[in-house]
């Protein structure tokens, strides 16, 4: 899972000046364990983190957010990622996606296309063909 951290500048800068800022991440990060962690901006430009870690069971959310929400007021957002190697063994899994396709080779399909600029007339005609 990736996990990204976003601190709140301010509480950020408190424990920053107190002194308390780097030895409270490292004690959060030294009990996650994370597989990686990288230090970033968020796009709102507060301080983050992003890590990766291997939650085998949902309710391990608690174990990697909370301290993060109890320290600092963290906003925590957790998503699904994937390694090379999951995408790898990730074949199967395409396989039976394709044969469950929405549409086949040779199915009709309906759409629409909104024209602009252009009048028709009598005489115009459109083909369209897909190979």
């Amino acid at each position: 899972m990736l996990m990204t951290v976003s601190i709140p500048t301010d509480l950020a800068n408190e424990r920053i000046r107190n002194g308390t800022f780097g030895s409270t991440i490292s004690a959060i990060l030294a009990e996650a364990k994370p597989e990686a962690v990288y230090f970033t901006a968020s796009p709102g430009g507060e301080r983050s983190a992003l890590l990766v870690v291997d939650m085998k069971d949902n309710a391990e959310m608690v174990k990697y957010a909370e301290p993060w929400f109890l320290a600092f007021g963290s906003a925590v957002n957790v998503e699904p990622v994937m390694s090379a190697a999951d995408l790898q063994s990730a074949g199967p899994h395409f396989e039976a996606a394709l044969k469950n396709a929405a549409y086949r080779p040779g199915d009709m399909v309906w759409v629409r296309f909104d024209v602009t600029g252009y009048k028709y007339g009598e005489q115009n005609a459109i083909d369209v063909s897909y190979d």
